[in-house]
């Protein structure tokens, strides 16, 4: 699990010896049609680096509704929010919501992944936003789900603008989830991100300057 996580890491992040060899893997595996079984500690970052071109996507998704097994398709659907193109990011969120192409059950999943995404986690709060009653009549208020996304999307927020935007759109909502236990708890974290913010960040950069990072 570990070397899964770190090729990702590397591949997302454009280290090239990385990208090279899952670029070569991919096209192996989109020539056998999906057939070639890769190994399981390197599928992942193949399938991400797969994902950011348009034609390695759309044939991720094809694959993803086709495949029959829970691990392959499970990797295939993350990959798939890594994508940095912000428009196939945000019609996987829809389609998810629509529950036809993509199951719905997955949609909480694939907002929290799509929040990690530096090209995605403004869609994923403006998706979170904008689709608020629909999302509630679907998994109502006070669910594991809904939990899951407003955690999920607001846990890295880090600024005192993004804790100001989560609170007064929250309090809107007023008894459709303004007192929500998740909406307190996604506060207090966004507050104790700002303190760390506040007592580190000035460290960090210096280091970072420092050691030409």
């Amino acid at each position: 699990m570990l070397r899964s996580q770190l090729l990702v890491f590397a591949c997302v992040r454009k280290y090239q010896p990385c990208v090279v060899k899952a670029e070569e893997y991919f096209d192996k595996w989109k020539q056998s049609n999906g057939t070639l079984r890769l190994p399981g500690d390197v599928a992942l970052a193949v399938y991400a680096v797969g994902a950011q071109t348009t034609e390695g996507w759309d044939f991720l998704f094809q694959k993803y509704q086709a495949s029959l097994f829970s691990a392959e398709k499970s990797q295939i659907k993350v990959a798939l929010t890594i994508s940095r193109n912000p428009e196939k990011l945000q019609w996987l969120m829809e389609e998810s919501l629509k529950g036809d192409v993509v199951k719905t059950q997955d949609l909480p999943f694939i907002v929290v992944y799509v929040s990690k995404n530096p090209s995605g986690f403004q869609l994923a709060w403006k998706f979170l936003k904008k689709n608020w009653d629909k999302l509630v009549q679907k998994f109502e208020l006070g669910s594991h789900s809904l939990a899951h996304m407003v955690n999920g999307v607001t846990n890295q927020y880090s600024t005192r603008e993004m804790l100001h935007e989560v609170k007064s759109f929250f309090e809107s909502l007023k008894d459709n989830g303004s007192q929500l236990r998740c909406v307190q708890l996604a506060v207090e974290t966004i507050e104790e991100n700002i303190r760390w913010m506040d007592k580190y960040f000035d460290q960090i950069k210096a280091w970072l300057e420092q050691h030409q990072i």
